[in-house]
């Protein structure tokens, strides 16, 4: 009896010692794994921060042909930043203007932080070299807030909605994004606790052609800044609606309806049957 008692707990001792070993394992992989995710959100809002400093720095103002830098912004978030940049710096003065529109938009994406549930968002960039706005990636995802301040050179005129000060000179960034979290590590799929958030601040000075003091028009037109932007990826564009009296063209639905099929063809009547032989045919 004994020998089958010490058997018994050899086996306990073995068991929890192979599940607390299996537990360490898997929180230190789990561990690295949020590490790895969290620098790849740095690198992503790093990343987003060099296109942003390389289109500011190059800020082209009305001396210059462009618009006055604008913001607007909704629900203590800015949601639109509109101005125009040099479309080739190296060009210097030569380079003709490029509108440029970095617009906050909701995605489906959402994460649960401190056990409230968030939206994500992404920052996307769309330039307009005259022939419309076109998105040219780039953008920072997985945001959960984004503020930009406009200030003038002595750092004075904080603007974070509408027309920047008249001596602009400097953008203000901040910007925090969450890391995407691998399933299970909580009770909620999508749990993002706060070391997965990473917040990053920048601030750029106008470097490039002066915005108030070059008198030099640039080459060309300027491009249209409130041209209308492409639809989010969230909200896809909708089907125009037919005109009054007009039937929807390419088989499109209406209402849930169907469209209606043409009548089928007659189906063609089979010819009689031939009569059944008679005798004499049938002894022949």
């Amino acid at each position: 009896m004994a020998a089958i008692f010490d058997h018994l707990i050899a086996l306990f001792v073995g068991t929890s010692l192979l599940v607390a070993l299996l537990f360490v394992q898997q929180r230190g992989q789990l561990l690295g794994i949020n590490a790895s995710l969290h620098h790849t959100a740095q690198t992503q809002a790093a990343s987003f921060a060099d296109l942003f400093e390389r289109d500011v720095e190059n800020v082209q103002g009305p001396a210059r042909g462009g618009m006055t830098p604008r913001l607007t912004a909704e629900d203590g978030l800015t949601t639109h930043v509109q101005f125009h940049t040099l479309a080739d710096p190296a060009l210097g003065a030569l380079s003709p203007l490029l509108a440029v529109t970095y617009r906050l938009e909701p995605t489906t994406t959402f994460v649960t932080i401190n056990g409230t549930r968030l939206m994500t968002c992404r920052v996307a960039r769309y330039a307009n070299d005259g022939t419309g706005y076109v998105y040219t990636g780039s953008s920072a995802n997985a945001v959960l807030d984004f503020d930009v301040l406009f200030f003038a050179r002595d750092m004075t005129g904080e603007t974070t909605n509408g027309d920047a000060p008249e001596d602009f000179g400097f953008v203000r960034v901040n910007l925090e994004a969450a890391a995407a979290t691998p399933q299970g590590q909580a009770n909620h799929q999508g749990m993002a606790p706060r070391a997965n958030l990473t917040r990053q601040g920048f601030t750029f000075r106008l470097l490039g052609l002066a915005v108030n003091t070059d008198s030099r028009p640039a080459p060309g037109t300027a491009p249209d800044p409130d041209a209308p932007l492409p639809d989010t990826p969230s909200q896809p564009s909708q089907p125009e609606a037919p005109s009054p009296g007009e039937e929807p063209t390419g088989g499109s639905t209406t209402m849930g309806h169907s469209p209606s099929l043409p009548p089928s063809p007659p189906t063609p009547s089979l010819p009689p049957p031939p009569p059944p032989p008679t005798s004499s045919e049938a002894e022949l």
